[in-house]
């Protein structure tokens, strides 16, 4: 009877596997192939060109390290900035976001968080369902869609 079972069960992990492994290679080529607002770089260009004008970096290397920002979306942009105790740097990017973030990404909605604690930290098990441990969130026309 043992026997029998184990032999079911080698043949339904048989079939199984290949159906598992051909989902996670198209899970992983849709997200990999998503098409990203060019508004994203937009938005982080333009927030270092004012850090450097306001002389809270010297160059663009080492505002792009300050900031660790990461970005996502079309319809809806998502920014996240990751290891971030500043607050002054969380509280300029904000004011910037807040003064000149519809008008760069012409109204779509773009909601930037940033946390404390680096993005390494956020990818552990226990935040794979959410986390609220964010130093600022910010949400700017939430609910609108502006495609372009």
């Amino acid at each position: 009877m043992i026997f029998k079972s184990r032999i079911l069960f080698r043949k339904i992990t048989l079939l199984l596997l290949p159906l598992l492994l051909s989902c996670a290679f198209y899970i992983e080529m849709s997200v990999a192939g998503s098409r990203t607002s060019p508004y994203i770089n937009i938005l982080k260009d333009e927030l270092i060109d004012a850090l450097i004008k306001d002389n809270i970096c010297k160059e663009k290397i080492t505002c792009r390290k300050k900031i660790q920002m990461q970005g996502a979306g079309y319809s809806k942009i998502y920014l996240n900035m990751y290891k971030q105790t500043d607050t002054f740097l969380a509280s300029y990017v904000t004011d910037f976001f807040i003064k000149k973030g519809l008008k760069i990404t012409k109204g779509t909605p773009t909601t930037l968080s940033i946390y404390p604690k680096s993005l390494e930290y956020y990818m552990e098990l226990k935040y794979a369902f959410g986390n609220n441990e964010y130093l600022t969130r910010l949400t700017l026309n939430k609910g609108k869609n502006h495609a372009l």
